[in-house]
């Protein structure tokens, strides 16, 4: 029980640190691909604008193959996600692994919920679905710093690597 209540806390935490490590980000991506602010904020809203979209074919999926099986995939996809996110050398690239993280992130988010949902028992439920919020709240304080200051640090992929 407790391994799988880290497992899912841990990859919504990774989930919210790569979503908002853009943020402090996207100013040097708008001048190393010399971005529009359109284009910059199109970057911004890519993951987001996959989650709306994949959110109830994602609780679909989850109710007809398993949520266990849909968030182990998820996961992998948000590691994919976050590796190609590091190594984009071009806007097209970044925006389509933003929109593969919204994806994953939409995902884990969906089928990672009900799976925690069956898996624990009853009277702990609520407490356990309760704490998804405070881990995503951690990883939307830490997120940008974390970020900021590796890309300082290390280079600009390196949050997403990391």
């Amino acid at each position: 029980m407790r391994r799988l209540l880290f497992s899912i806390y841990a990859l919504i935490l990774v989930d919210e640190v790569l979503l908002l490590a853009l943020v402090p980000l996207a100013p040097t991506y708008r001048d190393e691909f010399g971005l529009s602010k359109t284009e910059t904020g199109a970057l911004l809203g890519a993951s987001g604008f996959a989650t709306v979209f994949i959110s109830i074919p994602a609780g679909i999926l989850a109710d007809r193959i398993g949520a266990r099986r849909l968030t182990i995939a998820a996961g992998f996809l948000l590691a994919l996600a976050g590796l190609v996110q590091g190594l984009a050398d071009e806007f097209w690239l970044l925006i389509a692994a933003r929109i593969a993280f919204g994806a994953a992130s939409a995902t884990i988010w969906t089928a990672g919920s009900a799976w925690l949902s069956d898996s624990v028992p009853a009277r702990r439920r609520s407490a356990a679905l309760g704490a998804i919020m405070a881990v995503a709240g951690i990883g939307t304080m830490i997120g940008p710093v974390f970020a900021g200051f590796l890309a300082e640090r290390a280079g600009l992929g390196v949050p997403f690597y990391a």
